[in-house]
């Protein structure tokens, strides 16, 4: 992530059309970030100053956050001395990643005063100072001492310094004869390492991207050097330069990178250009944000159902346990009735041998007794003993049942998880645990990071199964999740197919067959249809990594929900099973792309 002087000066223009612009809202969602809501003749923008170490910028931006009930003291700070005044003046110190944005306006007595954000984007240093009219520090988002800074206090009531910078060489002065000696003098620096050590302003992107194009030709490289800067740093900063090229490069489907024009060592990557740095910058981070975000809510969902497994296989063992212990009834009746048959005269013994008068030839079993009791009282704690030894064994079949119901549901959802692919697929999971209980509900933005509340918003209407659409105006319908399975499933006709990957988590699939065709011929489905749907239940299956995956398939009318089962539990008869292999519906299904639908289940639930 290059946030380099040049980054910065193309973010610098941009800025600078908004001067005179009024402060409308100054926000500090978190600790290093500055969020202030511009307004320019009914142009409003978001300005975002970062000061984290890791992503440090400024930019406008797109993304909503929640911000804190209670605003941060520098945030009140900042509202104080800024809200209402306009923007003055954007500068950059040449070669420097400082923008100093000047803001105008009056104190409570009507005094016209001047005050100054000092973004410093330098890494792990990075800082947002507030300073008045006399360049004297305010506060700052991150204080210093002479104790951990020993080139400057950044303290209340300090003159401002700017951060100090060792002596190098200009870009527009950069010449062949200088790179020579450099290179010379110290050949166990890297091209890119002399560059950045000894050249004003280029980092190691530009460094890589100049040594890469000139490939150890100086002359090429002073070159790329000098273009690269080319009018960036001039006398008048509204004056004409190069043409930026806002791009964010790719690594597959993630972003990898992104510069404000095409670098060489990034050539055998896709890249994306967008229609301002700001815009490039945002999406960057936007993306990055989402993939953490995703990370992080797929490890915590993962460690709830790995709680919610263990816990329910533990009270499987104890229920198993509690059954083994009820599947003694009968042998307590059967005691009890020998006792009752020839027990009168038993007495003081701890044990008798009576014969078995239910099995041909009457063998002797073995009977414990209380010797405190007589023969019918022996007999009558055995019938006690099986009434609640049966009570006991129904009761733990269908705890077992209701247990073994659930792991297989949550063996379901960690299948879910392990198929989302955007942040979306796991708010829904999620979404769907705290309506069973195993989750807190929370908030989509909370769980999003700084990407903000999902635009789409909650709940049912907002899910969209997977649509992939045949010639002939067939559709297949594929449940990404529990809830999704669950209304495709409802919303089918008797006449459609549904399939499911035989005994192993997977998803719902419908072979849907066109509303307005009316009623399915006479061989509906067709086989290549059906194969078709098989290989995409197969391939949204737990099994997707198999050569041949059995899938059961019958109409939808064979298929039910019991009550009280969790959502994506079914159950169905008349089926057949093909075996298939697995199809992924993004290599060309069906001869059409896949695509996705606002609303693809269209019919009154049945």
């Amino acid at each position: 992530m290059p946030f380099d002087t040049l980054v910065l000066a193309s973010v610098a223009r941009e800025i600078r059309e908004m001067t005179g612009a009024r402060v409308m809202k100054i926000y500090q969602p978190r600790n290093p970030d500055v969020v202030i809501h511009l307004r320019k003749q009914g142009i409003e923008r978001r300005l975002l100053i970062s000061s984290a170490p890791d992503s440090a910028r400024v930019h406008f931006t797109e993304s909503r956050v929640e911000n804190p009930k209670l605003p941060p003291m520098f945030c009140m700070l900042l509202r104080k001395h800024i809200e209402g005044s306009r923007l003055a003046a954007v500068s950059q110190p040449p070669h420097e990643r400082i923008l100093y944005l000047d803001f105008e306006g009056r104190n409570e007595l009507g005094i016209p005063e001047t005050h100054t954000i000092a973004a410093e984007i330098m890494g792990r240093r990075s800082n947002i100072i507030l300073l008045d009219g006399s360049r004297t520090i305010l506060d700052a988002v991150k204080r210093a001492t002479l104790d951990t800074n020993r080139a400057r206090e950044i303290l209340p009531g300090r003159p401002y310094i700017p951060p100090p910078s060792r002596p190098r060489t200009s870009p527009e002065r950069l010449t062949v004869e200088a790179l020579d000696g450099w290179l010379s003098d110290d050949p166990s620096l890297s091209c890119e390492e002399m560059l950045v050590n000894r050249v004003m302003g280029v980092g190691p992107a530009v460094a890589r991207h100049a040594c890469a194009a000139g490939v150890r030709d100086t002359g090429r490289i002073a070159s790329e050097i000098k273009t690269a800067f080319q009018g960036t740093f001039q006398a008048d900063p509204s004056g004409p330069v190069g043409p930026v090229k806002a791009l964010v490069y790719m690594d597959g489907s993630r972003p990898f990178d992104y510069y404000c024009f095409h670098l060489a060592q990034y050539d055998v990557l896709a890249r994306r250009q967008y229609p301002s740095m700001s815009a490039a910058i945002d999406a960057f981070h936007r993306a990055k944000a989402d993939e953490e975000a995703f990370k992080s809510l797929a490890h915590s969902l993962r460690a709830v159902m790995k709680r919610a497994r263990d816990k329910a296989a533990s009270r499987l063992e104890s229920q198993r346990m509690d059954l083994s212990e009820g599947m003694k009834a009968n042998e307590y009746r059967l005691f009890g009735e020998l006792l009752t048959a020839y027990g009168a005269p038993i007495s003081g013994t701890a044990e008798v041998r009576l014969p078995n008068y239910y099995v041909e030839g009457s063998p002797e079993i073995v009977i414990p007794l209380d010797p405190s009791l007589n023969g019918r009282q022996n007999a009558q704690a055995y019938f006690k003993k099986y009434a609640k030894a049966k009570a006991a064994r129904e009761q733990s079949e269908k705890r077992i049942s209701s247990t073994e119901a659930e792991l297989s549901y949550l063996e379901q959802v960690d299948h879910t998880i392990d198929q989302a692919r955007t942040i979306d697929d796991l708010l829904e999971v999620k979404e769907e645990l705290a309506s069973q209980g195993y989750v807190s509900q929370g908030t989509r933005a909370a769980d999003r990071g700084s990407n903000g509340p999902r635009k789409t918003g909650g709940g049912t209407g907002a899910l969209r199964p997977f649509v992939v659409k045949s010639p002939g105006g067939c559709e297949i319908l594929v449940g990404k999740n529990n809830r999704e399975n669950d209304i495709i499933t409802r919303s089918a006709q008797p006449e459609d197919v549904w399939l499911h990957a035989r005994q192993m988590p997977g998803a719902h699939v419908i072979l849907r067959y066109p509303r307005e065709a009316g009623r399915p011929p006479e061989g509906w489905p067709p086989e290549d249809l059906l194969g078709e749907a098989a290989a995409l239940a197969a391939h949204f299956s737990k099994g997707r990594g198999n050569t041949k995956v059995p899938v059961d398939y019958t109409f939808a009318r064979h298929v039910w929900k019991p009550r009280g089962a969790k959502p994506g539990m079914v159950l169905y008869d008349h089926q057949r099973t093909l075996f298939v292999k697995p199809r992924d519906p993004l290599a060309g299904v069906l001869n059409e792309t896949a695509n996705q639908v606002a609303d693809p289940t269209g019919s009154t639930p049945r």
